[in-house]
């Protein structure tokens, strides 16, 4: 992970050629952006474990997540690198390095990427975010739908992903409604990426499995009822 950061911001900055005094103050603050700061402190306050396990209620963690993508889209309009931010923040927390850590870094990433793809990173969906509320679609076939929070494992299979930040995704709400609380085989495989990497136990991996299984079994009955 470290080389490939490296290769990474090599690559950004024109490989092993050497900079111009521009290129190096850009890498610089780069670099001090995504490393220290207030994006770091603000980061690494939202995502405290601590804070989060001691969370009540239901979806209590989604508010959290909207916020921390709105820190994160503030963090890449001044320069940041993200993945060098979260990993700042997380240092800071001292779980740097950990499986969750990793787990939560990937989510972050990855749900920061999908409010840029969706256009809910315009004025009034950072204004939405900051406050922990729901931005709008401002572009693709949802265009004006709500961009929402779903769980990838639903919170009837594993109670205990309740406040797991990396068990959060956005996506449109009329894909949440029609999708109810399936587990599909792209869901199974980050439980089974989680099973691997000591975040979820035997019995609750095979809980997941189990309703899959039971999922797929429902689904062919009802095809073979139709052919008939």
């Amino acid at each position: 992970m470290r080389l490939a950061l490296i290769l990474a911001l090599l690559s950004t900055f024109g490989g092993c050629h050497e900079l111009s005094p521009k290129q190096k103050a850009a890498r610089r603050h780069m670099v001090a952006v995504s490393t220290k700061g207030p994006h770091v402190q603000a980061l690494a306050d939202l995502i405290d474990w601590d804070r989060l396990d001691a969370l009540t209620g239901k979806r209590a963690a989604t508010p959290i997540l909207r916020k921390a993508c709105h820190r994160l889209e503030l963090a890449r309009k001044d320069g940041a690198n993200l993945t060098l931010l979260i990993h700042a923040a997380q240092k800071k927390n001292g779980v740097r390095g950990t499986s969750r850590a990793d787990a939560v870094a990937l989510s972050l990433n990855q749900n920061h990427s999908l409010l840029r793809t969706m256009g809910c990173l315009n004025e009034s969906g950072m204004a939405s975010l900051k406050e922990g509320k729901s931005p709008a679609i401002t572009k693709g076939k949802h265009f004006r739908e709500i961009a929402t929070v779903d769980r990838i494992v639903p919170l009837s299979v594993v109670p205990a992903l309740e406040n797991r930040l990396y068990n959060l995704r956005f996506l449109a709400e009329s894909v949440h409604r029609s999708n109810g609380d399936p587990i599909t085989s792209s869901n199974l495989r980050s439980a089974d990426r989680w099973f691997e990497r000591g975040l979820l136990s035997k019995a609750e991996i095979d809980a997941v499995e189990a309703t899959y299984l039971s999922q797929v079994a429902s689904e062919m009955r009802s095809k073979q009822s139709l052919d008939r």
